[in-house]
């Protein structure tokens, strides 16, 4: 990351030119944790009730919080985060009477507490069906004094105060025929909000042994603010939640054929999000092939659409347009398209070694070319040895080139990765990885960038107990 992450502030000019006056330093943490989760739950599993069994769980967890500045806002300076920017955060000096830059790129370490308790009750009638009730409640302690924060609308939890949820959910199987059902309504304090809708309807077919069909229908309403929802969902995102402000249906299929020498996955999914109306759809389809006990091919092949009513060149695929909309003035989504299409070679000679090659071409809408895509491409040489006895070790060489007809928009790379991976015992396990990053392209933020190339070393040890 940068290595000065400061803006102007009070001070005459910034600390942090950006111009070429001076390098680009780019630097990595010396170390990374995770945020612990506090927590204690209580269970009672196959409680004999009538013909089936009754299972009930009841949790309560604490942890704390760190957040990116820019995902909160003053509510002591408006009302609604629609219209609030994040408030500016100084470096704090030792005489306060100084002019101070501001943090530009921070992480504001502890600074909310989430307190969340729920529990889930369900009854097995035995065999393949079952029914039960999940609910859980959320309160966010904000610990920074001197402030009155809340969340951007665009952050993964909903603002204003409380928030929750509530289902059911059930499942039926008879002979070939699995069913999966859900639905859920959400609660909070927002504004505008109180909560929606969010339903599932999932079904499997086993037409063989190794192959599987699956249908599923999904509602989740704009107002459906669940962070913690795990619905079946696409990648784009509504106000930071990714099961939010979507409906659509999905078919995929999994099977081996050909002796189980061929493994095929595919799917397809057709989708519209509420709030714009644009339907949107996504397909891809996967093959591997063994040829013979040591070699192994793949083809994968995908297409992504962001608008099926605006086709054509001379689109984006990636962020906002540059069109407008004329009712409420603000730029337009993407409409555009991708494709890709990848091939993979995988040698294994023995149990302990194996090669990969893999090779990836995109073609992807960008309104830099109206009359055609811009393609991209990557390649991999992946090696992994197995020489002892708890012991890994993995070297990846990575070629990526971002529009291959102009090498001063985009990235061009070759990153090199050396991993090793020891087991000792059923407790430690110790991991050194070097990692070399070489930048090939022209950009000015590259062409500025310092150290160039870049060496990483990772050590990581773990206990586990």
């Amino acid at each position: 990351t940068l290595a000065c992450r400061l803006s102007k502030g009070d001070l005459a000019e910034t600390p942090c030119p950006t111009d070429g006056s001076a390098p680009i330093l780019y630097a990595s943490p010396d170390f990374k944790w995770t945020e612990g989760l506090r927590g204690l739950a209580v269970s009672a599993r196959e409680i004999e009730l009538g013909p089936g069994q009754l299972t009930a769980h009841v949790f309560g967890s604490w942890q704390t919080h760190s957040l990116y500045q820019y995902q909160v806002y003053d509510t002591g300076e408006c009302t609604d985060p629609r219209d609030c920017s994040a408030p500016p955060v100084y470096v704090l000096l030792d005489d306060p009477t100084l002019p101070a830059p501001r943090h530009a790129y921070q992480t504001l370490p502890n600074l909310s507490d989430a307190f969340v308790g729920g529990g889930h009750l369900a009854y097995d009638f035995g065999g393949r069906s079952r029914i039960g009730v999940t609910g859980y409640g959320a309160q966010v302690r904000w610990l920074q004094e001197g402030i009155a924060l809340d969340f951007q609308d665009w952050a993964r939890r909903p603002y204003g105060g409380p928030y929750g949820a509530v289902g059911l959910d059930g499942r039926f199987g008879v002979g070939i025929v699995d069913v999966f059902g859900e639905v859920a309504r959400s609660f909070d304090s927002m504004f505008d909000g109180g909560g929606g809708f969010g339903g599932q309807l999932r079904g499997v077919v086993t037409l063989a042994r190794r192959r599987e069909l699956e249908l599923s229908l999904r509602y989740l309403d704009t107002a459906f603010a669940n962070p913690y929802s795990r619905a079946i969902s696409q990648a784009d995102q509504y106000d930071g939640l990714r099961a939010r402000d979507e409906a659509g249906g999905r078919i995929r299929y999994v099977g081996t054929h050909l002796d189980r020498h061929l493994t095929v996955r595919a799917a397809a999914d057709l989708w519209t999000t509420l709030s714009d109306g644009l339907v949107k759809a996504s397909v891809y389809a996967r093959g591997d092939l063994e040829l013979s006990d040591v070699y192994t091919v793949g083809l994968w092949l995908d297409w992504n659409d962001k608008d099926l009513a605006r086709p054509g060149r001379g689109q984006c695929y990636q962020g906002d347009s540059t069109d407008l909309d004329l009712t409420t003035g603000e730029p337009l989504p993407c409409a555009g398209e991708k494709y890709r299409i990848l091939g993979r070679l995988r040698m294994q000679p023995s149990k302990r070694y194996w090669v990969t090659l893999q090779y990836q071409h995109e073609f992807v809408d960008d309104r830099a070319y109206p009359d055609h895509m811009r393609q991209d491409l990557s390649a991999w040489l992946i090696a992994t040895a197995k020489p002892l006895d708890g012991l890994t070790v993995r070297g990846r060489l990575r070629y990526l080139f971002e529009d291959i007809e102009d090498n001063t928009r985009r990235e061009q790379a070759l990153v090199s990765t050396l991993e090793s991976t020891l087991r000792v015992g059923t407790r430690w396990r110790l991991r050194l990885r070097y990692d070399l990053f070489a930048w090939l392209d022209q950009r000015e933020r590259t062409l500025y960038r310092t150290p160039s190339p870049a060496h990483w070393l990772w050590l990581e040890a773990e206990m586990r107990f």
